[in-house]
């Protein structure tokens, strides 16, 4: 959100002695400072979910406080240019002071204009707040890239010491073992017995 990293520094540069502006339009603008500051925090917060995932309100919400965001940016950037502006040089006196006056004029007009501005710009993020608090929508943005992941996969590479029941199993199977039983289809049978054993327990423990 490049708004964002250009937007809050013009803010505070509009709080400097050099600009004049008066003592409501400097409240209002702290106000926006602390406002915009809080509103792009949520905006991050948003970006991070992917779209299809953000229900209707957020997206409008979204959409409303950056378009906000640019408005304000126009504002102030129009501002300094009528402020900022350098006094055109002449080579006579008379039309030099003339000017400068003129230049005085705008300014002031610029002042003016900026402050009521600012209230209009103030009475649009205070609806922005009112919305985001009225709907929860901070609260309601799910993390993103969340997997969820199936428990009986997890079963499956359990621990054989933390399987339910599977120590009466082992002690049976060692308990045959120890017998010396040479038969071959003995054997056989005993693993697929313990196989199945094993894989009935791992169910179980997933359930």
């Amino acid at each position: 959100m490049e708004f964002a990293s250009t937007l809050l520094p013009k803010l505070a540069k509009l709080l400097q002695d050099e600009y004049k502006l008066n003592k409501g339009a400097r409240k209002g603008i702290e106000f926006l400072h602390r406002e915009l500051e809080a509103m792009h925090a949520a905006l991050r917060e948003i970006s991070k979910v992917p779209r299809e995932q953000l229900d209707d309100l957020q997206r409008i919400w979204a959409r409303d406080a950056r378009e906000l965001s640019y408005d304000m940016e126009d504002i102030i950037d129009t501002f300094m240019v009528d402020v900022e502006g350098p006094d055109p040089p002449s080579k006579r006196g008379a039309k030099k002071i003339f000017k400068k006056m003129v230049r005085k004029v705008v300014k002031s007009m610029a002042r003016r204009e900026v402050a009521q501005e600012i209230d209009d710009i103030k009475e649009r993020v205070k609806e922005l707040a009112e919305r985001r608090d009225r709907y929860k929508l901070d609260a309601s943005i799910a993390p993103a890239n969340k997997t969820v992941v199936d428990p009986r996969i997890i079963a499956m590479y359990t621990k054989v010491t933390e399987l339910v029941g599977i120590g009466e199993a082992k002690e049976e199977v060692i308990a045959r073992l120890t017998k010396g039983d040479a038969d071959e289809h003995k054997d056989s049978s005993l693993y697929c017995w313990f196989w199945r054993t094993r894989q009935d327990n791992t169910c179980q423990s997933s359930v």
